[in-house]
């Protein structure tokens, strides 16, 4: 846990700063520090993932991370706020993966929702970031609201995601969102419905994940990746800021 307080700031705390001081430098390197018991062993063989796809791990452990935290079960609906970023996207694998029987894809980008419904059309839904659409497509139909947007100036998508549950629902927040969500108490009561958020995830999720990848039961292929050589981290860096999602 401090690793990843450190890693986000959030902290001035003096073990928080020993961690920044430490392994500073994450994994741009060649060779990388990390505690051992934050290490896990992928096994060599014809279904060892390309590197590409264990790239995109440390996003899926985040997602189903948030996925755990709701308590969903096998064969119930999720939907996901902001599926058209990469933590929403992850989110999206992450449910097929644990067993949604059905997952709503809420996005902007509606290359990217494209992408997530060939992966699975049986399973996936693109629906459009407008609350009416939100409301008409989702509304009474889903058992689990996993809410990833990034940057957002007013809470009405979340507002209609949440709203979009089913009694006994579940909502988890593990966006970027910073503006304040006000809740229709009455909806909360009546509806019986849990809202909580999440940071990170636990060692059991992230092996979980990887006995999922391994298996092929987790496939993020759908999620595009841009590859560069080590050399090239300067490059990749100043092309990942500007990229959107």
């Amino acid at each position: 846990d401090a690793t990843l307080i450190g890693w986000f700031g959030l902290s001035n705390s003096e073990s928080v700063k020993k961690t920044q001081d430490k392994y500073h430098d994450g994994c741009w390197a060649e060779y990388a520090c990390y505690p051992a018991q934050n290490c896990y062993v992928i096994p060599e063989g014809p279904q060892t993932p390309q590197m590409s796809v264990l790239a995109q791990l440390g996003g899926i452990f985040i997602a189903a991370g948030a996925l755990k935290k709701s308590s969903m079960r096998a064969g119930q609906v999720v939907a996901v706020g902001g599926a058209s970023g990469s933590l929403g996207a992850y989110a999206v694998v992450a449910a097929l993966a644990f067993g949604a029987s059905h997952v709503y894809a809420i996005g902007r980008n509606q290359d990217a929702l494209a992408q997530l419904v060939a992966a699975d059309p049986k399973r996936v839904t693109a629906v459009s970031a407008d609350p009416l659409q939100i409301k008409q497509v989702c509304g009474g139909k889903i058992d689990v609201y996993l809410d990833a947007y990034g940057a957002l100036d007013k809470p009405d998508l979340i507002i209609a995601g949440i709203e979009a549950l089913k009694v006994r629902g579940h909502a988890v927040l593990f966006g970027g969102v910073q503006c304040k969500i006000p809740m229709d108490y009455s909806v909360l009561l009546s509806k019986e419905i849990t809202v909580c958020g999440s940071f990170m995830y636990d060692d059991n999720t992230a092996k979980e994940c990887i006995m999922l990848l391994m298996s092929g039961q987790l496939n993020p292929k759908c999620i595009p990746v841009i590859e560069y050589p080590l050399e090239k981290a300067t490059e990749a860096i100043a092309a990942a800021s500007k990229a959107h999602g």
